[in-house]
Order: structure tokens, then C-alpha cells, then sequence
């Protein structure tokens, strides 16, 4: 389970969706992208919309780091597709 922190409460935080795999899903059960084998991170358009390189920092498609994760190009996924871009189809 992905849920999104809103403040650093423990308790503001809601459930933003789920990850199967490598694949990501919204709380509505929408596929949202996936994890890239190669580092990238793609939508269901399966179009790329950012990265994760080998420090677990996550890119978008303009270079911008947004997100430092500890779970690898699929937390990298979750983070960019559920929080970042706001877990929408």
C-alpha cells in the first residue's frame, strides 16, 4: 500500500493507491505506470515521465529531482505517478 503523507504527522497521511510487481494503481484500482527495468518510470501510455538513478533519487522529464527513495525505481514509480503527479488516469 502507497499512502501520501500530508505534514509530518504520522496521521496526516491518506491511502493513495497500491503496487503489484512493477506495476502502479491508484485507490480507484487505475493502472497509473510502472517501473522500468531500465530505471525509468512510465505512465499507462507507457509513455516515460521520469527516472530513478543509482543514488534513489527520482527525476521528472525535465531533470528536476523531486523525490530521494530507498525502494528502488518501483518506489521511485509510486512516488512520481501517486504523489507527484497525483495518482490521475
Amino acid at each position: 500500500m502507497v499512502y501520501k503523507h500530508t505534514s509530518d504527522n504520522p496521521g496526516d497521511s491518506y491511502y493513495a493507491g497500491y503496487v503489484s510487481d512493477r506495476s502502479i494503481y491508484n485507490s480507484s484500482n487505475y493502472y497509473q505506470g510502472y517501473g522500468g527495468t531500465d530505471g525509468k518510470i512510465y505512465d499507462h501510455y507507457n509513455h516515460c515521465v521520469g527516472w530513478v538513478n543509482s543514488c534513489g533519487d527520482v527525476f521528472n522529464t525535465a531533470g528536476v529531482k523531486i523525490y530521494h527513495t530507498t525502494k528502488g525505481v518501483v518506489g521511485g514509480a509510486a512516488y512520481l505517478l501517486l504523489v507527484y503527479h497525483g495518482g490521475v488516469s
